[in-house]
């Protein structure tokens, strides 16, 4: 029973952060997802990935599933990121991605918690978002709060750009593109297109 209400919860959250982000997206001007990109029918290779670029991003398929990024997988190569990040993200029955309401980055933070969303739902995972500072839109969850079943994912403006995971997963960014480069290591890890254990440092 207290699972199901934890369910319900949970896509309740989900239906809530999409309309949050499309609020976003239409306040500031963006009409796609993914932005800045022609389509210019170019071609990379990587890993045994094909990756098209395309209006909405770099096209690829895992599994049969199509997914879009902003940056290629050989530009997260180096973001440095803790052992048994991606396993205890495998290992989660829900995730809770949050961040600061306030962030002069916010807006940039809803388009990667969107594709983090796609992602991990994508693949049988419970999502939640939240923030960590009381606002109107959503529940206030911060690392305090994080569990291994609900593990909490925080978006962390910092000086330096990295994946720390202790009892959550904070990723530490410098830059809008320091964002994008450390969401798309955990993504592109956590769907095999990234093996760390070929990357040399």
């Amino acid at each position: 029973m207290r699972r199901h209400r934890t369910h319900k919860k949970n896509n309740r959250m989900t239906l809530y952060m999409g309309i949050f982000i499309t609020l976003i997206m239409a306040t500031s001007g963006f009409g796609v997802i993914f932005y800045g990109f022609s389509s210019n029918n170019s071609t990379e290779k990587y890993n045994g990935f094909k990756f098209k670029q395309t209006n909405y991003g770099y096209e690829t398929k895992v599994d049969g599933k199509t997914y879009y990024f902003e940056v290629l997988p050989i530009e997260t190569e180096h973001i440095e990121i803790e052992q048994g990040t991606i396993n205890r993200l495998k290992d989660a029955y829900s995730i809770i991605i949050t961040s600061d309401p306030f962030s002069s980055y916010r807006q940039d933070i809803a388009l990667q918690t969107y594709q983090m969303n796609t992602v991990f739902a994508n693949n049988q995972k419970q999502m939640v978002n939240a923030f960590t500072k009381d606002n109107v839109q959503l529940p206030t969850i911060t690392c305090d709060n994080s569990t291994d079943e609900f593990l909490v994912v925080e978006f962390v403006e910092d000086n330096s750009t990295y994946i720390e995971s202790d009892n959550c997963i904070r990723l530490h960014f410098q830059t809008a593109y320091e964002m994008r480069r450390a969401t798309g290591r955990i993504i592109y890890e956590f769907l095999g297109v990234v093996d760390a254990s070929k990357i040399q440092q």
